[in-house]
């Protein structure tokens, strides 16, 4: 799952495997966009020049994903 917030450019992506317990916390679970690319195929910001995509898409952003989704 990929979760981006436009005004802020922000993501937080999260791989949950198929018998993830639902007592799970989200935040658990939390990755970078490439991590979930190289598992599952799509290139899913290709559209942005290189440099950008990859700034975007190698970020965990651990802090503001803690707080919109703890």
């Amino acid at each position: 799952m990929v979760i981006a917030s436009i005004n802020s450019l922000n993501t937080a992506s999260f791989i949950f495997e198929q018998d993830t317990p639902r007592s799970d916390k989200i935040i658990d679970h939390l990755c970078t966009i490439n991590e979930i690319e190289e598992r599952s195929g799509p290139d899913f910001l290709h559209e942005l020049n290189d440099n950008t995509e990859e700034e975007i898409e190698s970020k965990r952003l651990e802090e503001w994903a803690q707080q919109q989704f703890n």
